[in-house]
């Protein structure tokens, strides 16, 4: 089964003012200001869409998956992931 990690600082934008982003394949730069609480929000709500798009598709699929935080201890929840999906005993 996948194994998808969730880290906050992934999820949230930090306010450090200008940033130039640059696509690694196309070479594309974009200037963003990370001041704004209108980028920072929708950043979040993309990054909350994104996760619930995976999510929903490996269960389209079929396909359970496990999500560990950083926040905490993760092998207390892999474990008690793991018993929930009878992969464990």
């Amino acid at each position: 089964n996948p194994v998808r990690l969730a880290r906050a600082v992934w999820a949230d934008l930090p306010d450090v003012g200008e940033l130039t982003l640059i696509d690694i394949e196309t070479g594309r730069e974009v200037r963003v200001d990370t001041t704004s609480p209108g980028l920072r929000a929708r950043f979040a709500e993309a990054a909350t869409a994104e996760r619930a798009e995976i999510s929903h598709e490996l269960r389209r699929l079929g396909v359970g998956h496990i999500v560990l935080s950083t926040a905490t201890s993760w092998l207390p929840s892999l474990a008690a992931q793991l018993r929930v999906q009878g992969m464990a005993s």
